[in-house]
């Protein structure tokens, strides 16, 4: 099968084990069915992992992969992924992040590096114009993300190499530890770092000057030049020049205010629908207070959608993003800004998610305020709802996996199996994962899609609430915003979406620039003149589903069935006040008709399904 543009078409293999690096081809059959990106690395890591395997074993891998618009520099072409199993939840891992690193990987020459084994000490993987070398790292373990960055590239003597790399939380097991880049874009969800900890890697550092091959650079320019235009007036419609001023005028944080007064902020641990300090800790207010200066991805040129801002020292740092305002700030009843973006800050250095700590501080919250949990069990921690210093000392104890800390650095799910006495009611979670910031009483479509997500509670393998905020897709066929507290629609949304993200997810794009902004007939094109493919954009959104269904079939695998195709009970508990006030999502109603959509049956794709996917060989797996 002759070469595709867009792709470096190489995979390295790195047994930390046996100490061996060794290139191998990209399969150019696995590119045509699944794209490249988290799809290739599905297809491979299905075969490589068992219900047996545990996620720190040696044997569970570790996928670094890129999508092929990746280092194509068609707008808002940003996103690379890091995949294995999960320690967190057991099933599906998957965590995407924006920046230079997966560009600079394929710069290097590589499409993606797996990696297995462990090494018998910490070690660092540095990858320079196609060559790799696996080199000592006593010196860095310990250090937090930034240090270790700062370092290596001090080691190898050249500020410009991209590294990724863990921190504490990763070295400790921290199942939802992170990994972050020296640009501070971070693989937050899953625990993707604790995977990596659990190999002693510390750190992966990247450098190339390999051009990427693009089939038609011509056209490329020309697709790229019409992108830039549809998103801006005359030619952009209303919501979606909004959209992207909106993000560039105040971040992603820009819209929490809007929530709150629909009543789709989550809110002290998920148990109310109004939060009268949601303006001291919004977008806006960050841009009048603290703003340093606004951020762009390199490889974006469409939104300034993250923050620099000032500390009370002088220092300039990345600024907290939406879900951050939400989950270390309303979910906890912290009204302190200043305090939201110290955590954000430690979160990053000690390499967790966010959106998992907060999740796991609600939690502890609410057993504190229940007796549940005691002032002794937290080891003299007065953990009062909106108490930031609380926040902060137990943001580090997590990280760091100290104290109590250690209880909550396995999730809400394990900390509740492990307190007891009822706390298993404040463990908001699905599937093992705590929720991100959408609350799904006020957002059907992230109840339904919160319930079925292949990697647990999630808002990146699918955003069906932009067709709900009224961010349209006529060229699919979604041409009117969806209303609120019925199901007419909605599931046929999701699955849509989930179908829609994952595909282009697994091209490299970011969903800040693609539903609602950049139409994916612009971008089918411009995966064209970048492939040599001659696709259309139902053809992409069939590989979507694809590989959507074939990362079901890895769960279920994993022991995933339909029982687990739920929402936690705090999440179908109604809210008293807000527009969303009394609404109870009917989840199962939902799921039935969702089922149906996708032609399985109890939770599974039918044969006939996978057959008509072109995976029949799966079929045999999931029904015996």
């Amino acid at each position: 099968m002759k070469n595709l543009g867009g792709y470096a078409g190489k995979i390295l293999r790195v047994d930390l084990t046996k100490g061996t690096v060794q290139e191998s081809e990209l399969s150019m059959e696995y590119t045509e069915r699944f794209i490249g990106g988290a799809g290739y690395a599905a297809r491979l890591l299905y075969d490589m992992v068992s219900s047996e395997t545990d996620p720190f074993s040696r044997e569970n891998p570790l996928f670094f992969v890129a999508g092929p618009m990746l280092g194509s520099a068609f707008p808002g072409a940003t996103k690379s992924t890091v995949c294995s199993k999960s320690p967190l939840t057991g099933i599906w891992g998957e965590a995407s992040a924006s920046g230079s690193w997966g560009v600079e990987m394929k710069y290097a020459g590589f499409d993606g590096i797996i990696v297995t084994g462990k090494a018998e000490t910490p070690v660092f993987l540095s990858i320079r114009e196609g060559q790799a070398q696996i080199r000592k790292a006593g010196h860095i373990w310990g250090k937090d993300t930034l240090e270790t960055a700062c370092t290596v590239q001090s080691d190898l003597a050249e500020t410009k190499t991209r590294v990724a790399s863990i921190g504490p939380a990763g070295e400790r097991l921290v199942r939802f530890a992170s990994i972050v880049t020296d640009e501070e874009r971070i693989y937050g969800r899953t625990g993707m770092g604790a995977v990596m900890g659990s190999k002693n890697l510390k750190a992966i550092a990247v450098r190339g000057s390999k051009k990427i091959p693009i089939a038609d650079p011509e056209k490329l320019h020309e697709f790229s030049k019409q992108a830039r235009n549809a998103v801006r007036p005359p030619q952009a419609p209303a919501y979606t020049s909004g959209r992207v001023k909106g993000l560039s005028l105040n971040g992603t944080g820009g819209g929490l205010e809007g929530l709150e007064k629909q009543g789709g902020l989550p809110i002290k641990n998920w148990t109310r629908g109004a939060f009268a300090a949601a303006s001291k800790i919004s977008g806006p207010t960050m841009t009048q207070t603290i703003l340093a200066k606004p951020g762009t991805c390199p490889h974006c040129g469409l939104i300034t959608c993250w923050r620099y801002v000032k500390a009370k020292n002088g220092t300039i740092r990345h600024g907290p993003e939406y879900e951050t305002l939400a989950s270390l700030g309303s979910l906890c009843m912290n009204e302190n800004l200043e305090s939201i973006a110290d955590a954000n800050e430690l979160c990053n250095r000690l390499g967790i998610d966010t959106i998992s700590t907060g999740g796991a501080i609600a939690f502890a919250m609410e057993c504190y305020e229940n007796k549940v949990l005691t002032k002794d069990d937290l080891g003299g921690l007065e953990l009062e709802w909106g108490n930031a210093n609380s926040i902060l000392r137990l943001t580090e104890l997590i990280g760091m996996r100290k104290g109590f800390g250690t209880v909550l650095a396995d999730g809400v799910k394990r900390a509740a199996e492990k307190i007891g006495k009822g706390s298993e009611r404040y463990a908001v979670h699905v599937k093992g994962m705590e929720p991100p910031m959408h609350d799904p009483r006020r957002w059907w479509t992230m109840a339904l899609n919160y319930a079925t997500s292949n990697r647990g509670a999630c808002h990146q393998q699918g955003m069906p609430t932009l067709l709900e905020w009224g961010f349209v897709q006529p060229e699919f066929g979604f041409s009117e915003k969806l209303p609120p507290f019925q199901t007419a629609g909605m599931p046929e949304a999701v699955k849509f979406h989930q179908d829609f993200e994952t595909a282009f997810t697994s091209m490299g794009h970011c969903v800040f620039t693609i539903g609602g902004v950049i139409p994916f007939t612009i971008v089918t094109q411009a995966f064209n003149a970048v492939t040599g493919r001659q696709v259309d954009h139902y053809e992409l959104l069939k590989c979507g589903e694809r590989i959507w269904n074939l990362k079901r079939a890895f769960n279920i695998r994993m022991g995933t069935t339909q029982s687990d195709d739920t929402l936690h009970r705090r999440l179908t508990e109604p809210l008293r006040e807000s527009p969303a006030a009394g609404k109870i999502p009917p989840v199962q109603e939902m799921v039935k008709k969702y089922y149906e959509l996708r032609g399985w049956r109890e939770g599974k794709p039918t044969r006939e399904k996978l057959t008509e996917l072109g995976m029949a060989e799966i079929a045999k797996d999931i029904w015996k």
